[in-house]
């Protein structure tokens, strides 16, 4: 474990200094962003001709079809595209196509269910092969692309509006949502309407769900309404159910929200996705959305189980700076299992299976931005996505070239963490109270770029029986003085390797997050454990006063 100091002295700590420290070096703006970090749309290319496509159409009667893109992006943006096309034309037919997998972007199967002369709008993905291209022009379908991904094909049935592909634009860091908003803002300078108005908060889930850059003065003024500003009625209804907490943070919705509407993306319950939708776009009424919710919560326990399975059973190999997990077939849940062996083995996990054509296709995720130093080796039939979190396919013949490749990046990162001050335990005493309440009064600025302030507290000499099981076991509890370090979801095996409960004196470091515990009106300062190291130390009997 590498440990990068932020600040010398814990007296040189505060909020001021810490934002600068990533960058950011207009604070007041940032913390109290206004209108004026939203970027003109007139920065976007192809606005009026994607416009002039959907108003021929509109005006006409003609075919529209929306496709969803499989995750929340995807959903937020075609929800968005969906409710602003019928606030413009409200007897307007708008057929909606959901993913039968996790696929993104145009496929074959999604041409086949499009009519010909017809206008399919595609929010959040893009048509990346020429082939399909062609097949939608055959059919003389027009094609308008609201995207954020970099790639695209050109052809002339495809108008596309994406923050890439734009050369003005400086946000490349926006959602699909965020464009596909850009888009309805536009439109509304058009006709003279403030239509866009209303879906901020769904940009914001966008923004969050699709781990953008929050170091942008336009994503965080988006996340500031857009979090404070809830007005779609099932997003709220998941807020209420799902969080149950006044003021709403990334960090809630990505653990409470975010992580079930994925579960359905996801999965093949074509039914349940647009039983999803409809809620989202208004479609059904406030005394179904329980059902919804029920049934969402339940495809998602599902899908752990079938995870939690897989991780256990995968062929997993290990190289210096990869890992590569191969799984039997199919299931959509690559991702996911990407991320748990990422936080296992702190390096890019590739989880792949063989296709029909003996190729190795799945998903990466990894700790660092590396999609595009591998997309720039001539050793993948692609790689396509964000930077920490893509899509990856290749031969078999090609893996040895792929990990010898990895091993010689520079991935010394993957195992660093910036923390704001490393101390020794009892410096942790000298840690003001007023830092320990960031995490309630600058939780909605915490987020991708911006990471929740860590601190490194070294030199912690213990001994296993002061190491408290709480609840039902699965978390632990350490008293450091007036600190309390707590880490949760311990699994058993987990607890018996770091000697919870047993008699044997421990040598502990750990890095956490520093928060204020409300209980029975009394506020005392903790410590969440995000990493902690233990080992075994020299045989001592010790009490609990020898800690200090």
């Amino acid at each position: 474990m590498k440990v990068n100091q932020l600040f010398d002295n814990i007296s040189d700590i505060t909020m001021e200094a810490y934002l600068q420290k990533h960058g950011i070096d207009n604070v007041d703006k940032y913390l109290t962003p206004n209108k004026d970090c939203i970027e003109d749309v007139e920065h976007y290319d192809n606005m009026e001709e994607a416009w002039d496509v959907i108003y021929f159409y509109l005006r006409r009667n003609l075919d529209l079809y929306v496709i969803q893109d499989s995750d929340v992006d995807g959903l937020c943006s075609a929800s968005i595209i969906y409710q602003y096309l019928k606030m413009l034309k409200p007897d307007v037919h708008i057929n909606v196509l959901f993913q039968k997998d996790k696929r993104h972007g145009v496929h074959k199967d999604n041409v086949n269910e499009i009519t010909s002369d017809s206008l399919l709008i595609v929010p959040d993905a893009s048509i990346e092969n020429i082939e399909i291209a062609k097949m939608l022009e055959e059919n003389n379908i027009q094609c308008v692309v609201l995207d954020h991904h970099p790639q695209s094909v050109k052809n002339g049935n495809i108008t596309t509006v994406n923050c890439q592909l734009s050369e003005n634009v400086k946000n490349k860091s926006l959602s699909g949502a965020g464009v596909t908003h850009k888009f309805c803002q536009y439109i509304d300078g058009q006709i003279g309407k403030k239509f866009s108005n209303q879906f901020v908060d769904l940009v914001a889930l966008s923004i969050i769900s699709d781990s953008m850059s929050l170091l942008s003065y336009e994503n965080r003024a988006y996340l500031k309404v857009g979090l404070n500003n809830i007005n779609n009625p099932f997003y709220k209804y998941l807020c209420k159910n799902l969080i149950k907490s006044e003021t709403i943070t990334p960090k809630d919705l990505s653990f409470n929200v975010i992580n079930i509407i994925n579960a359905v993306q996801r999965s093949t319950n074509q039914q349940l996705k647009q039983d999803l939708f409809d809620c989202f776009v208004g479609n059904k009424k406030e005394n179904e959305y329980e059902d919804v919710l029920k049934a969402c919560k339940k495809e998602k326990r599902t899908q752990d189980d079938a995870v939690k399975e897989i991780v256990e059973t995968a062929d997993v190999m290990e190289s210096k700076s990869l890992v590569i997990a191969q799984t039997d077939g199919e299931n959509g849940y690559s991702g996911l299992i990407s991320n748990k062996l990422m936080s296992k083995y702190r390096k890019p996990v590739f989880v792949v299976h063989m296709d029909e054509n003996g190729q190795m296709k799945g998903s990466c995720r990894s700790p660092v931005p590396i999609r595009t130093a591998l997309n720039a080796s001539d050793k993948f039939v692609y790689v396509a996505g964000h930077e920490n979190a893509f899509g990856v396919c290749y031969y078999p013949s090609k893996e040895d070239d792929i990990v010898k490749f990895c091993d010689n990046i520079n991935l010394e990162d993957c195992a660093n963490y910036d923390v704001i001050v490393s101390v020794n335990v009892n410096e942790a005493q000298k840690i003001p109270f007023e830092i320990f309440n960031w995490h309630e009064k600058y939780g909605q600025i915490y987020g991708t770029e911006l990471p929740e302030p860590l601190i490194h507290i070294k030199n912690i000499r213990t001994n296993g029986k002061y190491i408290y099981e709480m609840g039902n076991g699965s978390t632990i509890k350490l008293l450091l003085g007036d600190l309390t370090a707590i880490k949760f979801f311990c699994s058993k095996d987990y607890r018996q390797s770091i000697h919870v409960g047993e008699n044997v004196p421990l040598n502990i470091e750990l890095i956490g997050t520093l928060q204020i515990n409300h209980y029975n009106g009394i506020d005392t300062k903790q410590i969440v454990i995000e990493y902690i190291d233990v080992q075994l130390a020299e045989q001592k009997e010790m009490t609990i006063d020898d800690l200090w």
